[in-house]
């Protein structure tokens, strides 16, 4: 009987550890996406440190065409002077947000391999 008991301890205590894992593959998936949905134009540098964090990368905008969500440029997307370039850790895709000279907001574009 003991036996049978630590068994259902040991398959329970696995399946809500396998269930974990899977949630938090599920939210790191999902989550710069979720922080890039919701990014408005004038969002302060400060606001998307707190959404999205430290950035994988910091550089200018000479090395990326400033968009807003891939549609093109426009005249308040080419005032990018500042890009944080974001990588997911589990999936293939890179979500890159540009700012103006007052650290605001102007692009925004995601890019991804297939």
């Amino acid at each position: 009987m003991a036996i049978g008991i630590r068994r259902g301890i040991f398959v329970g205590s696995l399946i809500i550890v396998c269930l974990a894992i899977v949630a938090v593959l599920r939210h790191e998936r999902t989550f710069y996406q979720r922080a890039y949905d919701s990014l408005m134009r004038g969002t302060t540098k400060a606001d998307v440190l707190k959404r999205f964090g430290k950035p994988g990368r910091i550089g200018d905008c000479s090395f990326v065409t400033p968009t807003w969500d891939n549609e093109g440029q426009d005249e308040i997307a080419l005032t990018c002077v500042q890009t944080f370039e974001y990588f997911s850790r589990i999936s293939v895709g890179l979500w890159i947000i540009g700012f103006d000279k007052d650290g605001r907001v102007v692009s925004k574009a995601y890019l991804s391999s297939p």
